[in-house]
């Protein structure tokens, strides 16, 4: 499948007002993912007002944020533009049915609590989870105003992939409701190709379908990574990113147990089988391996530039061929070899960009071997690994290369 470009240019665009619909959001200074801030900032310095509506709990920690401490709404100005964190029930760690009243409690206050004046002129609606896209439609339906839908993952696939629901009334509840959405929505934004030409295929119009994947932002791009660090222990391979069942981290640790002590494995992160991988490890006496707390995003940043490797790890459902998580960004942007245990778009860019090594995710000796490979290699090989993983990031990633495409689907949709 050939890579697609994104192409932005010097149009001038009128100034916008833009509700942002996303139950989960992140400062870098926070653990968890920043594209909406980054987004956000960038179409607030290019003269455009935002106003985020998102949830009150950050999912990375569990805490609620101090703004809404008795209160059921509570709109602050950061960096220019306006977030609104809404009440929504927060006690759901380790329970799917209680992430599910999260997620219908948070698109219930988004709806409640979305500000009405001044009059927005498009209502942008981000996955996961789904019911985002939910609170969206209604909100559209209510005031006449466009909706952009941002599905992040196709739900409810990856989460039948992920083993989290089944076949049952609740997939066809979600599918439904998957439909809804995208008819009703004025234009559908996905973040890997492969998605993109699923929902062509399943009969979405191509000209309301959009490749915006995840990026890099520009504080990565200011400075050049530091070089390969000095062996003088073992070869650090770092993960950084959530522990839940759709990451796969128990495959991870079977690539752990089939490389010696030479090469050690950081996961930085948190999720719910966390405890039952630290378990494992301990049981299976993984010397080589290590879990750390979750970070912001700024410090896990400097982790990875301090690793000789980053990791990412799939699964074996051809879902995965598919397949461009938010971390290998983060990864590219650090300068450093990634290392994929994959096939698919994922194993592609990073083949195609020679900025790391892959193997099929069923071929864990393989893995093994390939990350052996890369332990044995020289910091000249490192290095050039690494310069052109920062090369990829910096042509083809930039976060305000990817707000600017935003910015014209979201004029294509006022216009209609």
């Amino acid at each position: 499948m050939p890579v697609l470009d994104i192409v932005h240019g010097d149009r001038h665009y009128g100034v916008m007002r833009i509700l942002y619909i996303v139950q989960y959001y992140s400062r870098p200074d926070e653990p968890g993912g920043s594209r909406p801030y980054q987004f956000a900032k960038h179409w607030t310095a290019a003269g455009h007002d935002v106003e985020i509506i998102t949830g009150a709990v950050n999912h990375k920690t569990g805490k609620v944020h101090e703004s809404v401490s008795g209160r059921l709404s509570a709109p602050v100005r950061e960096d220019g533009f306006t977030v609104r964190r809404v009440r929504s029930y927060h006690a759901y760690k380790g329970s799917m049915n209680k992430r599910y009243v999260s997620f219908l409690s948070y698109a219930l206050s988004a709806t409640l609590m979305a500000p009405r004046r001044p009059r927005p002129d498009v209502i942008f609606a981000s996955s996961t989870p789904l019911t985002t896209g939910a609170a969206g439609v209604v909100l559209s339906k209510l005031t006449g105003l466009p909706l952009v839908f941002e599905a992040r993952d196709l739900w409810p696939k990856a989460v039948v992939v992920a083993g989290v629901i089944g076949t049952g009334w609740k997939l066809r509840a979600a599918e439904k409701m998957e439909s809804w959405i995208y008819d009703n929505a004025e234009h559908v934004v996905v973040v890997s190709q492969g998605d993109l030409l699923e929902l062509i295929e399943r009969g979405l119009d191509a000209e309301h379908v959009h490749w915006v994947p995840n990026g890099v932002d520009d504080w990565m791009l200011r400075t050049d990574p530091p070089p390969a660090p000095e062996r003088t222990g073992p070869f650090e391979v770092y993960y950084v990113g959530a522990h839940g069942k759709w990451n796969h981290l128990d495959r991870l640790l079977d690539l752990a147990s089939r490389c010696d002590g030479s090469i050690r494995f950081s996961l930085i992160g948190d999720g719910d089988v966390k405890p039952a991988l630290m378990e494992r490890a301990r049981r299976d006496g993984l010397a080589n391996v290590r879990f750390l707390d979750p970070m912001p995003k700024e410090q896990a940043f400097r982790a990875l530039e301090s690793a000789h490797a980053t990791i990412v790890v799939c699964g074996t459902h051809e879902h995965y061929e598919q397949w461009l998580p938010n971390k290998v960004f983060d990864y590219l942007a650090a300068g450093r070899p990634i290392f994929v245990l994959g096939t698919g778009e994922l194993a592609r860019l990073i083949d195609d960009g020679r900025c790391g090594l892959t193997a099929p995710a069923t071929d864990l000796d393989g893995g093994a071997a390939a990350l052996g490979t890369l332990a044995a290699s020289d910091r000249a090989t490192l290095d050039a690994m690494g310069r052109a993983s920062r090369l990829i990031a910096g042509d083809r990633f930039a976060r305000s290369m990817l707000a600017d495409r935003m910015i014209n689907i979201f004029e294509n949709a006022r216009r209609q």
